[in-house]
């Protein structure tokens, strides 16, 4: 492994589905389960840090991955990016952010 899932190594992938949008956990430990939910960019290694700490108190820990790479540093575009995604901005207008695009984005949904 390397770079950003260097901190999920140990860690136990698999996945859960509800309202038909499925979305990548990470699981470790042994004991009563605990939910660890990051923040936005995504499962920042802080974030992996946090749970490994968790887990060493002898809690069973699951993270759902809502956004992001999991294990990517947090930087300002990663996490303008995440924010984007998760407020679901019109492509037209996610585009003109990167100055991709010059005009006004006139479609309102």
């Amino acid at each position: 492994m390397s770079g950003a899932t260097d901190v999920l190594a140990g860690w136990e992938p698999g996945s859960f589905t509800a309202a038909g949008i499925t979305h990548s956990t990470f699981r470790k430990g042994m004991g009563p389960g605990v939910v660890v939910v990051h923040e936005i960019p995504g499962i920042t290694p802080l974030v992996t840090k946090f749970a490994d700490e968790v887990v060493d108190a002898g809690f069973t820990v699951v993270m759902p991955s809502l956004l992001g790479t999991p294990g990517k540093e947090p930087s300002g575009p990663y996490i303008a990016r995440s924010s984007l995604r998760l407020c679901k901005v019109p492509p037209c207008r996610e585009r003109a952010l990167h100055g991709l695009q010059s005009e006004v984005c006139t479609n309102r949904r």
